[in-house]
């Protein structure tokens, strides 16, 4: 994917299915946190505007949202 990112997003996690969670580097965003639907990145130019999502502030607040999706955890 490195080629298809903007250089602005540094990739950090990913969900498993392919999408990814970057650090915005600079611009009136950065220290942010966006969601990157790579759903159809091999099919378009590098990521579209409308497949980024903003997740969090910063990544301490990034960070707060996590949330274990283990069913088998307990509450």
């Amino acid at each position: 994917m490195q080629e298809r990112a903007r250089p602005h997003l540094l990739p950090i996690g990913n969900n498993g299915c392919g999408d990814l969670f970057c650090l915005v580097l600079c611009g009136p965003d950065a220290g942010s946190i966006v969601f990157w639907d790579c759903r159809d990145a091999w099919t378009r130019p590098p990521p579209d505007p409308l497949d980024v999502y903003p997740v969090a502030r910063n990544f301490s607040d990034f960070l707060s949202r996590l949330i274990d999706h283990d069913p088998l955890a307990k509450a």
